[in-house]
């Protein structure tokens, strides 16, 4: 018993305290690289390698303790900020990896996202992700705002906003890993579905909100208030932009999809148009299986296909995130390349998503933490148990009436906290500190809501779940 219940932990705190003898030693040896004569690529390479090198480490460090490794990688990106103190020094680079990171973590999430899901909750999933999102987003900037008043520490509007944008997204991956320990009783398993597929749609809405406001401060609209700064989106240019971020996104992102299903095609397979096999696929998912043969050269294009997506649609003005959303989301109908995306899901789960935790705790300044420690925590409570129900029961409180697809306060409530940040608010988070955007305030209260929200999400869904009796008795 003392082995399986000290030793994990005891494991963790000395790969802790290795991380940070490593950092404290270090500096001589970075130095020696900087100043070698290919030193512009040994640098990179070598804080690259750390990088993935610590996110490997969380996931070993945390097995059989209840740490989860994304704290544990946040906590190890800390820990060495003298081995990679390279990347706040190289925002484009940092920016390169994490944006590579989020679209393959968000093409994948396409990937995982059921048509049939969609299609059948529609009603449900849709007004809590888009009327629901935004309530989230808009209250969590007057709190943050108001809690950085209220606590005497100078938070901008604009870091406000932005805070909303980013903290207002959730993450499916940790989501559905808490989802998948708990046993709903019958006739309430639809909230699984439905949890699921909203923080997965919340995910994109956070990076085309985040853009529209990034824009909205490059051009230095004017607003002098939160309410103002969210109205500002029905301008004339706003919406331009908006519109130019989702027609394109979609428009790429499908020609992506077409690109993708276009190199699984096997001679004889099935000769059908392109247009006809994805009409069908969407069309009638449960049945949309090909006789395709997997071969070791698909999963090149797994890997290729989202990195051209984003690319070709942040060339055209559109969003890169929607569009490689869209290319994975149009062939999750197709259940036929099981090795394949098992194996690019299990790439992005163990090698890129670790990998954007470390970077955030790398950003991260220890001293702003410290300082924003009470706002952080506070913000983060306040999101949790206020925010996130509120926003739930405005959004689908239609459907807590007489009739056979209605939910109770019960249903809401488990909704209320099935949800959370995650990867693509991490990306968020270092995207705006390398657009120069990422002030102190936003960056710390927003490493403390990812560090309390991953947390605490894995144990309190499923004791909320049992408290509401919906769970099965084991």
């Amino acid at each position: 018993m003392l082995h399986t219940s000290i030793m994990p932990y005891t494991r963790l705190a000395v790969a802790l305290a290795g991380i940070i003898g490593a950092g404290m030693l270090s500096p001589p040896f970075i130095h020696a690289l900087e100043a070698h004569a290919d030193g512009q690529v040994l640098v990179p390479l070598f804080v690259a390698c750390i990088v993935f090198m610590l996110g490997s480490f969380a996931q070993y460090a945390t097995l059989g303790t209840a740490v989860p490794s994304s704290v544990a990688a946040v906590v190890f990106g800390l820990a060495a900020h003298p081995l990679l103190s390279a990347i706040p020094a190289h925002p484009h680079a940092m920016m390169a990896l994490v944006s590579a990171a989020a679209a393959y973590i968000l093409f994948r999430n396409g990937l995982e996202t059921r048509w049939e899901d969609l299609e059948k909750r529609a009603w449900k999933i849709f007004p809590l992700s888009l009327l629901g999102f935004f309530v989230t987003s808009f209250l969590f900037s007057i709190v943050f705002y108001w809690l950085g008043q209220a606590f005497g520490h100078e938070v901008s509007l604009a870091a406000a906003v932005l805070a909303g944008a980013v903290l207002a997204s959730a993450d499916p991956t940790a989501l559905i890993e808490t989802l998948r320990r708990i046993r709903l009783r019958e006739g309430r398993g639809t909230l699984k579905e439905i949890a699921t597929a909203e923080s997965t749609l919340t995910g994109v809405l956070g990076t085309l909100l985040v853009s529209v406001f990034v824009f909205t401060i490059d051009q230095h609209m004017p607003f002098d208030s939160i309410a103002a700064a969210y109205g500002a989106m029905i301008s004339f240019e706003m919406t331009a932009f908006l519109f130019s971020q989702v027609f394109w996104g979609i428009v790429i992102g499908g020609l992506g999809y077409l690109l993708l299903d276009a190199f699984h095609v096997r001679r004889g397979a099935d000769p059908t148009p392109l247009y006809a096999r994805l009409r069908k696929a969407l069309r009638r998912p449960h049945i949309a299986q090909r006789a395709y043969e997997e071969s070791p050269a698909d999963m090149p294009f797994f890997f290729t296909i989202p990195l051209l997506a984003f690319t070709v649609a942040l060339a055209m003005h559109g969003s890169g995130y929607l569009a490689v959303f869209v290319a994975g989301l149009l062939p999750g109908a197709l259940h036929h390349l099981h090795q394949t995306r098992r194996f690019f899901g299990d790439s992005v789960d163990t090698f890129f998503r670790p990998a954007i935790f470390v970077i955030v705790g790398c950003v991260a300044d220890i001293g702003t933490l410290i300082d924003y420690a009470p706002i952080g925590i506070v913000a983060a409570l306040l999101l949790m148990f206020v925010i996130r129900p509120i926003a739930v029961f405005v959004s689908l409180s239609y459907w807590i009436r007489p009739g056979r697809e209605r939910m109770d306060g019960k249903d809401l409530l488990f909704l209320s906290f099935a949800s959370g940040a995650g990867t693509i608010t991490a990306a968020l988070l270092i995207t705006l500190v390398g657009l120069g955007q990422g002030e102190a305030s936003l960056v710390a209260t927003g490493t403390w809501v990812l560090l309390v929200a991953l947390g605490t999400q894995p144990s309190l869904t499923p004791y909320v779940s049992h408290r509401l009796g919906l769970t099965v008795e084991t």
